[in-house]
């Protein structure tokens, strides 16, 4: 961080910038965890129900707070460049589609889109420079990834694509899934059911 002194201005622009994203997250921010997320679900099932049954503390709003937020919106600006690409060249049927509530679970697919006749769910991921060097070295998706992509593929009935790009260089890798109907999505239903009897009357 670049400190200039004697600023013109009573509150520096970074600063004003913090205040826009508090403004933003005021309007989205529930106390409580009502439901369950598809990107979350491969999280432990106890911390999953914790999360869901108290009142989550006000978050410390330190300077990782806040460039947190700030990748998150990178990460926000990608999805909206890759889905307009797939507009102009004619593929893109819905993007940010809400999912119906269903089970406590709770959603958004980033794009569907139709090719040759055949729709398809995309999913995109950014990730920094680190995380996509070992992706594409070991050819290992984090779980969290998988479990969101096959569980949209089984609520829309459609075959899928992982998009995932690198933040610093724009490379990506894609990952295609013909089916939902893998083991991990065994893992990824069974944990929902679980779940969903903890809060059984």
């Amino acid at each position: 961080m670049i400190q200039i002194l004697d600023s013109p201005a009573a509150i520096s622009p970074g600063t004003l910038r913090n205040k826009g994203i508090d403004i933003e997250r005021q309007k989205r921010n529930k106390k409580r965890a009502t439901s369950i997320y598809p990107s979350s679900i491969s999280r432990c099932t106890r911390e999953i129900v914790y999360n869901m049954t108290i009142d989550m503390p006000e978050t410390k709003k330190d300077t990782r707070y806040y460039d947190g937020l700030r990748r998150m919106a990178t990460g926000n600006a990608v999805h909206d460049r890759v889905a307009a690409d797939h507009e102009r060249a004619g593929v893109l049927v819905e993007k940010d589609l809400k999912l119906e509530y269903l089970d406590r679970m709770n959603g958004e697919i980033d794009e569907v889109l139709e090719i040759d006749g055949k729709e398809y769910v995309l999913e995109v991921k950014t990730v920094n420079v680190r995380r996509f060097k070992a992706i594409k070295k070991e050819g290992r998706l984090e779980k969290s990834m998988v479990m969101q992509i096959l569980y949209y593929m089984y609520r829309m009935k459609m075959p899928g694509w992982l998009y995932i790009e690198n933040k610093d260089t724009q490379e990506y890798l894609e990952y295609f899934y013909p089916t939902h109907d893998l083991p991990l999505f065994k893992e990824l239903m069974h944990k929902v059911n679980v779940i969903n009897y903890c809060f059984m009357a």
